[in-house]
Formats: structure tokens, sequence, C-alpha cells
């Protein structure tokens, strides 16, 4: 199985930038969730933290 693969990727003119492409793709995702983590609101965080053992179940929004 995959000979077939292989053999449909090698008739495809420039298929070596795809992984590339893949990898800094996922590398500017984890880049931009990790800084996005780190500068958020500690408050924030304890808040959506504590949101599903609320004992109100329709209270949805964030407060700050």
């Amino acid at each position: 199985m995959l000979k077939f693969i292989k053999h449909h990727l090698t008739s495809i003119d420039g298929v070596e930038l795809f992984p590339l492409i893949a990898f800094v793709l996922f590398l500017l995702v984890f880049i931009a969730s990790s800084v996005m983590v780190l500068t958020s609101d500690r408050r924030r965080i304890k808040q959506l933290e504590e949101l599903p053992f609320s004992d109100n179940p329709n209270d949805r929004t964030l407060h700050p």
C-alpha cells in the first residue's frame, strides 16, 4: 500500500515542499498558542477552570 501512495506522490511536482509547509504551520500555531497562554490573565484562567463546577448552569458569561 505504501508503494501505491509513494508512486502517486513522486508524480507531483514540488511534493518535497509540503512537509516543510506543514511543519512551519504547526510551529506557528504552537508558538501562537504558547504566547497566548503565557500572556493571558491569571484571573480569567482561574474563572475558566472553575466554570464546569459552577452552581449556576446558566452562568456562561465570563466576568473579569
